[in-house]
């Protein structure tokens, strides 16, 4: 996903939903009490990158992107995007 970012432009959530993947800022929901989180404020897109009960997402706000780590029991957004 971080490639798609790149080739994109993306480095907000502006240009984020601008881009032909309409990414929006839909928050976490918590692995332990499946609370929401961060609705509005943050998005959280996994990546295929996975390190034990880690792996890699594309983290987006209002000001910037970044990629992050995360545990896999935390519900973060999935999109599906073709080669």
């Amino acid at each position: 996903i971080s490639a798609e970012f790149t080739t994109y432009n993306i480095t907000n959530s502006s240009t984020a939903f601008a881009s032909l993947f309409k990414f929006t800022l839909p928050g976490t929901r918590d692995r332990n009490f499946g609370i929401l989180g961060s609705v509005g404020s943050w998005g959280h897109y996994w990546s295929s990158l996975v390190s034990g009960a880690y792996a890699k997402n594309r983290a987006l706000s209002s000001g910037s992107t970044t990629t992050a780590t995360a545990f896999r029991a935390d519900s973060l957004t999935v999109r599906c995007l073709k080669d």
